[in-house]
């Protein structure tokens, strides 16, 4: 495959379009790459809930009109900075970074190059191809989301059922490329792998030091299953990896709360476990919600203040999963690769309780894939559990509750199970690997400023010898 340097300009160009709807939908222009990053997945994640409403309305305008609105809204960003800058002093200079910092930034600008390249020399993996690049041709072609799939291939008409994010911005590529070309799609994934990167460096700086941020950042990017696999396939696992990361980082940041909604709906729109964890994210907040009541003043007055004081942020989420279960329903397929939740599947599920769990934990465990991710997760989620902030706890919760359910969906399965857990388990766990290590991060601060108070006389030492470093 010659370099597609047309195609990385233009997928730069609509990632710019997605950050500037993403900026009208939060109602604030982005500062730096954290606030570009936060807007690009707001504004991606709209774009492909939004697709399935216009594409009702405007048929086989739907795409074209969708790209309409991201140019308007980009030229409108782009007026308005530039109106802005006269107005506006100088930015301020960046700051001097210590040579073992420096060096981490390096490494992890070295580890997306390599990812780049590598993105650019695999071809499609099987569900890169035939579900997510597939998708995009129909949807380069018929411009709008229809109820059907290629002709004499009814089995694989249940790939319907996918959500769009990944094919919507493969097909919009094509579009402006005025032709459909399978090789000139991967320029997109290159940059969720970045916003991962960037996400979870947000997500772990705003709690501790700069350099265990740094440090965070670096081994999200190794990760197999986030540097290579399904993730240099084209696959939907990676981009919703981004979404996780970037979820978690601005329900962390207290700058970014006005996102954390549009990001929670956001999930289903890219695959179809995104429904699932926008659930799981919904209950952790009002779990949230609920303790900080209760350890306030006790008993649901507070809690109803809250969720009434929400009730914006809840009807977007809520707005988001009803465009999802719409779809679903206007779709009408059947996906036979899983059982109706009935007696007879739930007889079946306990009977395979004990199997299942003694699959997952092996693939969890496997050190070529994971190293000891997994078991420093549950740690650390302990830790936070027992010692962290109300908000770390329910990450550690929320955490265990998506891959308890990741788990459990295995028990359904009409396929031999070993064979779907093998072929998917490890794909699973890499869309919650960014809020694992996020985890494991938050604890190590906890752990490492409990000893400081414990033994001041070391920490002060310690101080000393970095340069008065620690308490950054």
């Amino acid at each position: 495959m010659s370099f597609p340097a047309t195609a990385i300009a233009l997928t730069v160009l609509l990632a710019g379009g997605f950050a500037a709807v993403g900026e009208v939908m939060l109602r604030r222009r982005s500062e730096g790459v954290l606030g570009w990053n936060e807007s690009f997945l707001v504004g991606a994640g709209t774009c492909a809930a939004a697709l399935f409403p216009i594409s009702l309305v405007l048929g086989r305008r739907a795409l074209d009109a969708l790209m309409i609105l991201v140019g308007l809204c980009l030229a409108a960003r782009v007026v308005a900075r530039v109106r802005d800058r006269s107005s506006r002093g100088r930015r301020p200079a960046l700051p001097r970074l210590a040579w073992m910092d420096a060096l981490l930034v390096a490494a992890i600008v070295l580890t997306a190059a390599a990812f780049t390249i590598l993105s650019f020399r695999y071809t499609f993996s099987w569900d890169g191809f035939q579900i997510y690049a597939s998708k995009a041709k129909r949807l380069f072609h018929e411009g709008g989301l229809t109820q059907q799939w290629f002709a004499e291939d009814s089995y694989d008409r249940r790939l319907l059922e996918y959500p769009p994010l990944v094919a919507m911005y493969e097909a919009m590529l094509a579009r402006l490329r005025g032709s459909f070309d399978f090789d000139q799609l991967k320029p997109i994934f290159p940059l969720f792998y970045f916003s991962i990167v960037v996400s979870t460096f947000a997500a772990v700086r705003q709690r501790t030091s700069l350099r265990v941020a740094l440090v965070t950042a670096l081994l999200v990017g190794l990760l197999p299953e986030i540097a290579t696999a399904q993730a240099a396939g084209g696959s939907s696992d990676m981009p919703l990896a981004a979404f996780v990361a970037g979820t978690v980082a601005a329900c962390l940041r207290r700058e970014s709360r006005r996102a954390v909604p549009f990001l929670i709906g956001s999930l289903t729109a890219v695959k179809n476990e995104g429904t699932i964890l926008a659930i799981v994210a919904s209950g952790a907040i009002l779990w949230y919600w609920y303790g900080y009541g209760n350890r306030t003043s006790g008993g649901l007055r507070p809690f109803r203040k809250r969720v009434k004081a929400h009730a914006a942020g809840i009807a977007v989420v809520a707005a988001y999963l009803v465009s999802r279960l719409a779809f679903l329903r206007w779709l009408d397929v059947h996906d036979p690769t899983y059982g109706p939740i009935n007696a007879a599947n739930l007889e079946r599920a306990v009977e395979r309780l004990g199997l299942v769990v003694r699959v997952c934990f092996r693939l969890a465990l496997d050190p070529a894939v994971w190293g000891v991710l997994w078991p420093l997760a549950l740690i650390a989620s302990l830790v936070l559990w027992a010692r962290g902030a109300k908000s770390e706890r329910a990450l550690a919760g929320a955490l265990w509750s998506a891959i308890g359910a990741y788990t459990a969906i295995l028990l359904f399965t009409n396929w031999d199970v070993e064979l779907q857990a093998v072929q998917a388990y490890h794909r699973l766990l890499s869309q919650l690997a960014p809020a694992a290590l996020v985890a494991i991060a938050l604890s190590y601060w906890r752990m490492r400023r409990t000893f400081d108070v414990q033994f001041p006389a070391t920490s002060a030492t310690r101080a000393v010898m970095e340069g008065a470093r620690v308490g950054r």
